[in-house]
Protein backbone atom coordinates (compact mmCIF):
# COMPACT_ATOMS: atom_id res chain seq x y z
CA UNK A 1 0.00 0.00 0.00
CA UNK A 2 2.91 2.39 0.73
CA UNK A 3 4.28 2.04 -2.79
CA UNK A 4 0.80 2.45 -4.26
CA UNK A 5 0.27 5.77 -2.44
CA UNK A 6 3.78 6.90 -3.39
CA UNK A 7 3.14 6.28 -7.11
CA UNK A 8 -0.25 7.97 -6.95
CA UNK A 9 1.27 11.09 -5.38
CA UNK A 10 4.06 11.12 -7.97
CA UNK A 11 1.57 11.12 -10.84
CA UNK A 12 -0.23 14.08 -9.27
CA UNK A 13 2.69 16.32 -8.30
CA UNK A 14 5.59 15.37 -10.62
CA UNK A 15 5.41 18.66 -12.53
CA UNK A 16 5.50 20.64 -9.30
CA UNK A 17 8.41 18.48 -8.10
CA UNK A 18 10.49 19.24 -11.21
CA UNK A 19 9.82 22.98 -10.83
CA UNK A 20 10.87 22.92 -7.16
CA UNK A 21 13.96 20.85 -7.98
CA UNK A 22 15.05 23.45 -10.53
CA UNK A 23 14.56 26.24 -7.97
CA UNK A 24 16.57 24.34 -5.34
CA UNK A 25 19.54 24.03 -7.70
CA UNK A 26 19.63 27.76 -8.53
CA UNK A 27 21.49 28.93 -5.35
CA UNK A 28 24.15 26.26 -5.86
CA UNK A 29 24.65 27.26 -9.49
CA UNK A 30 24.92 30.95 -8.55
CA UNK A 31 27.46 30.23 -5.81
CA UNK A 32 29.57 28.20 -8.23
CA UNK A 33 29.36 31.05 -10.74
CA UNK A 34 30.43 33.60 -8.11
CA UNK A 35 33.49 31.53 -7.19
CA UNK A 36 35.66 32.61 -4.29
CA UNK A 37 35.81 36.34 -4.91
CA UNK A 38 32.20 37.05 -5.97
CA UNK A 39 32.88 39.72 -8.58
CA UNK A 40 29.31 39.81 -9.92
CA UNK A 41 27.28 41.88 -7.40
CA UNK A 42 24.03 41.29 -9.29
CA UNK A 43 24.21 37.54 -8.78
CA UNK A 44 25.24 38.03 -5.15
CA UNK A 45 22.19 40.20 -4.48
CA UNK A 46 19.98 37.41 -5.85
CA UNK A 47 21.14 34.91 -3.24
CA UNK A 48 19.31 36.46 -0.26
CA UNK A 49 15.77 36.49 -1.76
CA UNK A 50 16.41 33.24 -3.60
CA UNK A 51 17.15 31.50 -0.30
CA UNK A 52 13.68 32.37 1.00
CA UNK A 53 12.11 31.33 -2.31
CA UNK A 54 13.75 27.90 -2.04
CA UNK A 55 12.43 27.46 1.50
CA UNK A 56 8.94 28.48 0.44
CA UNK A 57 8.96 26.22 -2.64
CA UNK A 58 10.12 23.18 -0.66
CA UNK A 59 7.49 23.82 2.02
CA UNK A 60 4.71 24.17 -0.56
CA UNK A 61 5.73 20.93 -2.25
CA UNK A 62 5.66 19.11 1.10
CA UNK A 63 2.23 20.57 1.86
CA UNK A 64 0.93 19.54 -1.58
CA UNK A 65 2.12 15.97 -1.06
CA UNK A 66 0.50 15.60 2.36
CA UNK A 67 -2.78 17.20 1.33
CA UNK A 68 -3.35 14.73 -1.48
CA UNK A 69 -4.83 12.68 1.36
CA UNK A 70 -5.91 15.36 3.82
CA UNK A 71 -6.74 14.16 7.31
CA UNK A 72 -9.08 16.98 8.52
CA UNK A 73 -11.22 16.75 5.37
CA UNK A 74 -14.98 17.04 4.99
CA UNK A 75 -14.88 13.96 2.75
CA UNK A 76 -13.20 11.73 5.35
CA UNK A 77 -12.06 9.32 2.66
CA UNK A 78 -10.11 7.33 5.21
CA UNK A 79 -13.42 6.01 6.60
CA UNK A 80 -14.37 4.21 3.39
CA UNK A 81 -10.96 3.34 1.99
CA UNK A 82 -9.13 0.40 3.58
CA UNK A 83 -5.85 2.29 3.89
CA UNK A 84 -3.80 1.41 6.96
CA UNK A 85 -3.04 4.62 8.84
CA UNK A 86 0.61 3.75 9.33
CA UNK A 87 1.05 3.08 5.60
CA UNK A 88 -0.43 6.47 4.73
CA UNK A 89 1.86 8.31 7.13
CA UNK A 90 4.94 6.36 6.03
CA UNK A 91 4.18 6.96 2.35
CA UNK A 92 3.94 10.71 2.87
CA UNK A 93 7.14 10.82 4.90
CA UNK A 94 8.91 8.69 2.32
CA UNK A 95 7.91 11.03 -0.50
CA UNK A 96 9.00 14.12 1.46
CA UNK A 97 12.35 12.61 2.46
CA UNK A 98 13.21 10.78 -0.76
CA UNK A 99 12.18 13.44 -3.26
CA UNK A 100 12.13 16.81 -1.49
CA UNK A 101 15.24 16.19 0.60
CA UNK A 102 17.05 14.22 -2.09
CA UNK A 103 16.95 17.26 -4.35
CA UNK A 104 18.39 19.48 -1.60
CA UNK A 105 21.07 16.85 -0.95
CA UNK A 106 21.96 16.65 -4.64
CA UNK A 107 22.20 20.44 -4.96
CA UNK A 108 24.39 20.73 -1.86
CA UNK A 109 26.69 17.91 -3.00
CA UNK A 110 26.97 19.48 -6.44
CA UNK A 111 27.98 22.79 -4.84
CA UNK A 112 30.68 21.13 -2.73
CA UNK A 113 32.19 19.20 -5.64
CA UNK A 114 31.99 22.16 -8.04
CA UNK A 115 33.75 24.33 -5.45
CA UNK A 116 36.66 21.89 -5.36
CA UNK A 117 35.96 19.50 -2.49
CA UNK A 118 36.13 15.74 -2.92
CA UNK A 119 32.98 13.64 -2.71
CA UNK A 120 33.46 12.67 0.95
CA UNK A 121 33.59 16.17 2.53
CA UNK A 122 31.00 17.52 0.09
CA UNK A 123 28.54 14.74 0.88
CA UNK A 124 29.14 14.97 4.63
CA UNK A 125 28.41 18.73 4.63
CA UNK A 126 25.34 18.17 2.43
CA UNK A 127 23.97 15.51 4.79
CA UNK A 128 24.48 17.79 7.81
CA UNK A 129 22.71 20.63 6.01
CA UNK A 130 19.88 18.23 5.12
CA UNK A 131 19.35 17.31 8.76
CA UNK A 132 18.97 20.99 9.55
CA UNK A 133 16.62 21.42 6.55
CA UNK A 134 14.42 18.54 7.68
CA UNK A 135 13.97 20.07 11.13
CA UNK A 136 13.36 23.70 10.15
CA UNK A 137 11.55 23.28 6.79
CA UNK A 138 10.24 19.80 5.96
CA UNK A 139 8.86 18.72 9.33
CA UNK A 140 7.14 22.07 10.10
CA UNK A 141 5.58 22.05 6.61
CA UNK A 142 4.51 18.43 7.11
CA UNK A 143 2.85 19.26 10.43
CA UNK A 144 1.17 22.33 8.95
CA UNK A 145 -0.25 20.29 6.06
CA UNK A 146 -1.53 17.55 8.34
CA UNK A 147 -3.74 19.94 10.38
CA UNK A 148 -5.20 21.92 7.43
CA UNK A 149 -7.69 20.94 4.73
CA UNK A 150 -6.19 22.71 1.72
CA UNK A 151 -3.45 25.04 0.57
CA UNK A 152 -5.46 28.15 1.47
CA UNK A 153 -5.85 27.03 5.08
CA UNK A 154 -2.18 26.09 5.17
CA UNK A 155 -1.11 29.54 3.96
CA UNK A 156 -3.38 31.31 6.47
CA UNK A 157 -2.06 29.13 9.29
CA UNK A 158 1.50 29.78 8.13
CA UNK A 159 0.97 33.55 8.20
CA UNK A 160 -0.53 33.34 11.69
CA UNK A 161 2.41 31.26 12.85
CA UNK A 162 4.85 33.76 11.35
CA UNK A 163 3.08 36.59 13.15
CA UNK A 164 3.24 34.68 16.44
CA UNK A 165 6.95 33.97 16.04
CA UNK A 166 7.57 37.62 15.12
CA UNK A 167 5.74 38.76 18.24
CA UNK A 168 8.01 36.63 20.41
CA UNK A 169 11.07 38.00 18.62
CA UNK A 170 9.90 41.59 19.11
CA UNK A 171 9.32 40.90 22.79
CA UNK A 172 12.83 39.42 23.10
CA UNK A 173 14.39 42.50 21.51
CA UNK A 174 12.27 44.91 23.55
CA UNK A 175 13.05 43.12 26.79
CA UNK A 176 16.82 43.55 26.63
CA UNK A 177 17.39 46.10 23.87
CA UNK A 178 18.64 45.50 20.37
CA UNK A 179 22.34 45.55 21.25
CA UNK A 180 21.93 43.06 24.08
CA UNK A 181 19.75 40.82 21.89
CA UNK A 182 22.34 40.70 19.11
CA UNK A 183 25.18 40.12 21.56
CA UNK A 184 23.53 37.50 23.76
CA UNK A 185 21.35 35.64 21.23
CA UNK A 186 22.88 35.97 17.80
CA UNK A 187 26.60 36.47 18.34
CA UNK A 188 27.53 34.14 21.18
CA UNK A 189 29.41 30.95 20.43
CA UNK A 190 27.08 29.02 22.71
CA UNK A 191 23.97 29.86 20.62
CA UNK A 192 24.06 26.39 19.06
CA UNK A 193 22.87 24.91 22.39
CA UNK A 194 19.60 26.85 22.14
CA UNK A 195 19.27 25.85 18.48
CA UNK A 196 19.70 22.18 19.36
CA UNK A 197 17.06 22.47 22.07
CA UNK A 198 14.60 24.07 19.65
CA UNK A 199 15.33 21.40 17.03
CA UNK A 200 14.72 18.67 19.58
CA UNK A 201 11.38 20.27 20.44
CA UNK A 202 10.41 20.16 16.77
CA UNK A 203 11.30 16.47 16.51
CA UNK A 204 9.33 15.57 19.65
CA UNK A 205 6.44 17.81 18.62
CA UNK A 206 6.32 16.27 15.14
CA UNK A 207 6.25 12.75 16.57
CA UNK A 208 3.42 13.65 18.95
CA UNK A 209 1.40 15.66 16.43
CA UNK A 210 1.60 13.17 13.57
CA UNK A 211 0.76 10.29 15.89
CA UNK A 212 -2.22 12.21 17.21
CA UNK A 213 -3.44 13.17 13.75
CA UNK A 214 -2.81 10.03 11.72
CA UNK A 215 -3.61 7.37 14.31
CA UNK A 216 -6.24 9.05 16.50
CA UNK A 217 -7.78 11.60 14.09
CA UNK A 218 -7.79 14.52 16.55
CA UNK A 219 -7.54 17.69 14.40
CA UNK A 220 -8.46 20.16 17.13
CA UNK A 221 -5.97 18.78 19.66
CA UNK A 222 -3.31 18.54 16.93
CA UNK A 223 -3.77 22.21 16.03
CA UNK A 224 -3.33 23.32 19.63
CA UNK A 225 -0.24 21.13 19.86
CA UNK A 226 1.17 22.69 16.66
CA UNK A 227 0.75 26.16 18.16
CA UNK A 228 2.54 25.09 21.34
CA UNK A 229 5.41 23.55 19.34
CA UNK A 230 5.85 26.78 17.37
CA UNK A 231 5.92 28.91 20.51
CA UNK A 232 8.38 26.60 22.25
CA UNK A 233 10.58 26.41 19.13
CA UNK A 234 10.96 30.19 18.99
CA UNK A 235 11.09 30.68 22.76
CA UNK A 236 13.85 28.07 23.19
CA UNK A 237 16.11 30.05 20.88
CA UNK A 238 15.34 33.41 22.46
CA UNK A 239 14.99 32.72 26.17
CA UNK A 240 17.15 29.70 27.05
CA UNK A 241 19.17 30.94 30.06
CA UNK A 242 22.74 31.86 29.35
CA UNK A 243 24.01 29.85 32.32
CA UNK A 244 22.44 26.69 30.91
CA UNK A 245 24.15 27.16 27.54
CA UNK A 246 27.51 27.94 29.11
CA UNK A 247 27.23 24.98 31.50
CA UNK A 248 26.84 22.69 28.48
CA UNK A 249 29.96 24.21 26.93
CA UNK A 250 31.96 23.77 30.14
CA UNK A 251 31.13 20.07 30.14
CA UNK A 252 32.49 19.83 26.59
CA UNK A 253 35.86 21.50 27.34
CA UNK A 254 38.75 19.60 25.80
CA UNK A 255 41.16 20.49 28.63
CA UNK A 256 39.29 21.46 31.84
CA UNK A 257 42.51 22.44 33.64
CA UNK A 258 43.98 24.74 30.99
CA UNK A 259 43.02 27.93 32.87
CA UNK A 260 44.61 26.87 36.17
CA UNK A 261 47.42 29.46 36.06
CA UNK A 262 45.38 32.32 34.64
CA UNK A 263 44.93 35.39 36.86
CA UNK A 264 43.31 38.79 36.31
CA UNK A 265 44.26 41.86 38.37
CA UNK A 266 43.35 45.54 38.33
CA UNK A 267 46.70 47.34 37.98
CA UNK A 268 46.60 51.18 38.18
CA UNK A 269 50.35 51.26 37.51
CA UNK A 270 49.74 50.43 33.86
CA UNK A 271 48.44 53.94 33.29
CA UNK A 272 45.49 55.44 31.46
CA UNK A 273 44.25 54.22 28.12
CA UNK A 274 45.39 56.36 25.20
CA UNK A 275 42.69 56.24 22.55
CA UNK A 276 43.56 57.08 18.94
CA UNK A 277 42.07 60.42 17.93
CA UNK A 278 39.77 58.87 15.33
CA UNK A 279 38.22 56.53 17.91
CA UNK A 280 37.65 58.98 20.74
CA UNK A 281 34.03 59.30 21.80
CA UNK A 282 31.95 62.05 20.26
CA UNK A 283 29.93 64.54 22.28
CA UNK A 284 26.75 62.45 22.23
CA UNK A 285 28.38 59.14 23.13
CA UNK A 286 28.20 57.44 26.50
CA UNK A 287 31.02 58.38 28.89
CA UNK A 288 33.69 55.70 28.71
CA UNK A 289 36.17 54.61 31.33
CA UNK A 290 38.95 52.14 30.57
CA UNK A 291 40.23 50.10 33.50
CA UNK A 292 43.74 48.60 33.18
CA UNK A 293 43.75 44.82 33.71
CA UNK A 294 46.89 42.72 33.95
CA UNK A 295 46.57 39.21 32.56
CA UNK A 296 48.94 36.75 34.18
CA UNK A 297 49.64 33.07 33.71
CA UNK A 298 48.21 32.85 30.21
CA UNK A 299 49.63 29.73 28.51
CA UNK A 300 51.77 30.27 25.42
CA UNK A 301 50.14 30.28 21.99
CA UNK A 302 46.69 30.96 23.39
CA UNK A 303 43.96 33.57 23.05
CA UNK A 304 41.52 34.57 25.78
CA UNK A 305 37.98 35.50 24.78
CA UNK A 306 35.23 36.89 27.03
CA UNK A 307 31.93 35.41 25.86
CA UNK A 308 29.90 37.33 28.42
CA UNK A 309 30.63 39.66 31.31
CA UNK A 310 28.31 40.70 34.12
CA UNK A 311 29.00 43.84 36.13
CA UNK A 312 27.89 44.96 39.58
CA UNK A 313 28.71 48.43 40.90
CA UNK A 314 28.48 48.94 44.65
CA UNK A 315 28.82 52.31 46.38
CA UNK A 316 30.59 53.03 49.65
CA UNK A 317 27.36 52.34 51.60
CA UNK A 318 27.16 48.80 50.22
CA UNK A 319 24.22 49.54 47.89
CA UNK A 320 24.16 48.02 44.40
CA UNK A 321 23.79 51.03 42.08
CA UNK A 322 24.21 49.11 38.82
CA UNK A 323 23.69 45.47 37.90
CA UNK A 324 23.93 44.63 34.20
CA UNK A 325 26.11 43.73 31.28
CA UNK A 326 29.78 44.53 31.00
CA UNK A 327 31.72 44.92 27.76
CA UNK A 328 33.25 41.79 26.24
CA UNK A 329 36.87 41.66 25.08
CA UNK A 330 39.51 39.29 23.79
CA UNK A 331 43.17 39.13 24.71
CA UNK A 332 45.45 38.22 21.84
CA UNK A 333 49.07 38.84 22.82
CA UNK A 334 50.73 39.57 19.47
CA UNK A 335 53.95 40.24 21.35
CA UNK A 336 55.48 38.11 24.07
CA UNK A 337 55.70 41.11 26.42
CA UNK A 338 52.02 42.04 26.18
CA UNK A 339 50.29 41.28 29.46
CA UNK A 340 47.67 44.04 29.74
CA UNK A 341 44.18 44.74 28.50
CA UNK A 342 41.74 47.59 29.15
CA UNK A 343 38.23 46.79 30.34
CA UNK A 344 35.86 49.29 28.73
CA UNK A 345 33.13 50.62 30.99
CA UNK A 346 30.28 52.57 29.33
CA UNK A 347 27.43 53.73 31.58
CA UNK A 348 24.39 55.90 30.90
CA UNK A 349 25.43 59.55 31.10
CA UNK A 350 23.12 60.36 34.04
CA UNK A 351 24.41 57.41 36.07
CA UNK A 352 28.03 58.20 35.26
CA UNK A 353 27.67 61.82 36.32
CA UNK A 354 26.21 60.70 39.62
CA UNK A 355 28.96 58.16 40.34
CA UNK A 356 32.09 59.44 38.61
CA UNK A 357 33.73 61.05 41.65
CA UNK A 358 32.71 58.48 44.25
CA UNK A 359 34.77 55.49 45.36
CA UNK A 360 33.08 52.39 43.96
CA UNK A 361 33.47 48.64 44.24
CA UNK A 362 33.31 46.86 40.87
CA UNK A 363 32.60 43.16 40.51
CA UNK A 364 33.05 41.53 37.09
CA UNK A 365 31.88 37.97 36.49
CA UNK A 366 33.41 36.67 33.27
CA UNK A 367 32.40 33.66 31.19
CA UNK A 368 35.54 32.93 29.19
CA UNK A 369 36.94 30.67 26.53
CA UNK A 370 40.61 29.81 26.14
CA UNK A 371 41.77 29.18 22.57
CA UNK A 372 44.95 27.34 21.67
CA UNK A 373 46.82 27.35 18.37
CA UNK A 374 45.57 24.47 16.26
CA UNK A 375 47.57 24.81 13.06
CA UNK A 376 49.60 27.19 10.91
CA UNK A 377 49.45 27.57 7.15
CA UNK A 378 51.04 29.67 4.44
CA UNK A 379 49.64 30.50 1.02
CA UNK A 380 51.20 32.58 -1.73
CA UNK A 381 50.09 36.22 -1.56
CA UNK A 382 49.30 36.34 -5.29
CA UNK A 383 47.15 33.71 -7.02
CA UNK A 384 47.63 31.31 -4.11
CA UNK A 385 45.69 28.07 -3.76
CA UNK A 386 45.81 26.19 -0.46
CA UNK A 387 43.84 23.05 0.44
CA UNK A 388 43.86 21.51 3.91
CA UNK A 389 41.26 19.64 6.02
CA UNK A 390 41.26 22.27 8.80
CA UNK A 391 40.68 25.28 6.57
CA UNK A 392 39.14 23.81 3.41
CA UNK A 393 40.16 25.68 0.25
CA UNK A 394 41.78 29.13 0.32
CA UNK A 395 42.66 31.38 -2.61
CA UNK A 396 44.35 34.78 -2.88
CA UNK A 397 44.46 37.56 -5.46
CA UNK A 398 45.13 41.29 -5.68
CA UNK A 399 42.07 43.52 -5.49
CA UNK A 400 40.97 45.75 -8.38
CA UNK A 401 42.48 48.91 -6.85
CA UNK A 402 45.93 47.33 -6.49
CA UNK A 403 46.16 48.23 -2.80
CA UNK A 404 45.12 45.03 -1.00
CA UNK A 405 45.59 41.28 -1.14
CA UNK A 406 42.30 39.40 -0.83
CA UNK A 407 42.15 36.03 0.95
CA UNK A 408 38.98 33.96 0.57
CA UNK A 409 38.36 30.52 2.10
CA UNK A 410 35.54 27.99 1.90
CA UNK A 411 35.00 24.96 4.10
CA UNK A 412 32.62 22.01 3.98
CA UNK A 413 30.90 22.28 7.35
CA UNK A 414 31.65 24.84 10.04
CA UNK A 415 34.98 26.64 10.05
CA UNK A 416 37.33 27.73 12.80
CA UNK A 417 36.30 31.36 13.19
CA UNK A 418 39.23 32.58 15.28
CA UNK A 419 42.30 33.23 13.18
CA UNK A 420 45.24 35.57 12.82
CA UNK A 421 46.82 36.60 9.52
CA UNK A 422 49.74 38.65 8.27
CA UNK A 423 51.70 39.22 5.07
CA UNK A 424 55.34 38.09 5.25
CA UNK A 425 58.22 38.51 2.84
CA UNK A 426 59.72 35.01 2.85
CA UNK A 427 63.10 36.31 1.67
CA UNK A 428 63.68 38.95 4.35
CA UNK A 429 61.27 37.88 7.11
CA UNK A 430 59.61 41.30 7.17
CA UNK A 431 55.90 41.27 7.88
CA UNK A 432 52.95 43.63 7.84
CA UNK A 433 50.78 44.22 10.96
CA UNK A 434 48.89 41.15 12.07
CA UNK A 435 45.13 40.91 11.59
CA UNK A 436 43.23 38.96 14.24
CA UNK A 437 39.55 38.10 13.82
CA UNK A 438 37.32 36.02 16.05
CA UNK A 439 33.61 35.23 15.72
CA UNK A 440 33.08 32.57 18.41
CA UNK A 441 31.19 29.51 17.24
CA UNK A 442 31.47 26.43 19.42
CA UNK A 443 28.96 24.27 17.55
CA UNK A 444 29.91 20.80 16.34
CA UNK A 445 31.94 20.97 13.15
CA UNK A 446 29.20 19.77 10.81
CA UNK A 447 26.32 21.64 12.43
CA UNK A 448 24.61 23.67 9.72
CA UNK A 449 22.57 26.56 11.07
CA UNK A 450 22.66 28.52 7.84
CA UNK A 451 21.03 28.33 4.41
CA UNK A 452 24.20 27.14 2.61
CA UNK A 453 26.15 23.88 3.06
CA UNK A 454 29.55 25.60 2.81
CA UNK A 455 31.04 28.10 5.25
CA UNK A 456 33.16 30.96 3.96
CA UNK A 457 35.27 33.80 5.29
CA UNK A 458 37.74 36.33 3.97
CA UNK A 459 40.31 38.92 4.97
CA UNK A 460 41.89 41.83 3.07
CA UNK A 461 45.53 42.82 3.62
CA UNK A 462 46.48 46.39 2.66
CA UNK A 463 50.02 46.77 1.31
CA UNK A 464 49.80 50.25 -0.21
CA UNK A 465 48.11 53.45 0.95
CA UNK A 466 46.87 55.58 -1.98
CA UNK A 467 47.16 58.70 0.23
CA UNK A 468 50.75 57.75 1.06
CA UNK A 469 50.08 58.21 4.78
CA UNK A 470 50.88 54.64 5.82
CA UNK A 471 53.88 52.61 4.73
CA UNK A 472 54.08 48.83 4.90
CA UNK A 473 57.23 46.67 5.16
CA UNK A 474 55.73 44.27 2.63
CA UNK A 475 54.65 46.41 -0.32
CA UNK A 476 53.89 45.81 -3.98
CA UNK A 477 57.42 44.82 -5.14
CA UNK A 478 57.69 42.19 -2.39
CA UNK A 479 54.35 40.49 -3.09
CA UNK A 480 55.58 37.91 -5.66
CA UNK A 481 57.86 36.42 -2.99
CA UNK A 482 55.48 36.90 -0.04
CA UNK A 483 53.02 34.60 1.70
CA UNK A 484 49.86 35.08 3.71
CA UNK A 485 50.56 33.40 7.04
CA UNK A 486 47.51 31.96 8.82
CA UNK A 487 47.17 30.73 12.39
CA UNK A 488 44.00 28.88 13.40
CA UNK A 489 42.78 28.69 17.00
CA UNK A 490 40.49 26.07 18.50
CA UNK A 491 38.55 26.45 21.79
CA UNK A 492 40.27 24.42 24.51
CA UNK A 493 38.36 25.30 27.67
CA UNK A 494 35.30 27.23 28.81
CA UNK A 495 35.47 28.59 32.36
CA UNK A 496 34.51 31.48 34.64
CA UNK A 497 36.59 34.12 36.41
CA UNK A 498 35.71 36.86 38.89
CA UNK A 499 37.51 40.17 39.04
CA UNK A 500 36.90 42.44 42.04
CA UNK A 501 38.15 46.01 42.15
CA UNK A 502 37.68 47.07 45.81
CA UNK A 503 37.85 50.81 45.20
CA UNK A 504 38.05 52.87 42.05
CA UNK A 505 37.02 56.38 40.94
CA UNK A 506 35.70 56.27 37.39
CA UNK A 507 36.60 59.88 36.57
CA UNK A 508 40.28 58.99 36.90
CA UNK A 509 40.00 56.47 34.03
CA UNK A 510 37.74 58.30 31.62
CA UNK A 511 39.04 58.82 28.10
CA UNK A 512 38.77 62.46 27.08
Amino acid sequence: MVWHIFRKDWKLVWKLFLAVAAIEFLPAIIRVKLGFFGEDPTLEYLLAPLGYIVILASALLTIAIVQQDSIPSVREDWLIRPVPRGDLLFAKLLFAVVLVQATVLAADTFLGIATGFSLGPALAAALAHNLYWIVVVTLPAFMLASITRNMTEAMVAGVLGFCGASAILIFAVARGGQEAYIRDTLKVGEAWVAQYCSHLLVLLGAFALLSLQYFRRKPTEARWLAGCVLLLFVAAQQFLPWKVMFAVERKMSLNPAADRSLALHFDPGIGRFQAPSETRPSGGAKPEAYLPIRVGGLPRNTVLNVDKSELRIIDSDGRVVYNGEGDDWNFHPTEEAKTTIYQRLALPASLYERLKDKPLRLEFNYSMTLYRVNSNYAVSALDGDLRAPEIGICKTEMDETGTEVELRCKQAGNITKCQSFFLEDTATGQRNPERYTCEPDYSPRLERAEKAPLSSYGVNFPFRDPANLAHYPVAGPQLPKSDVMMTLYEPEEHFTRRLIIPSVILAEWRVE
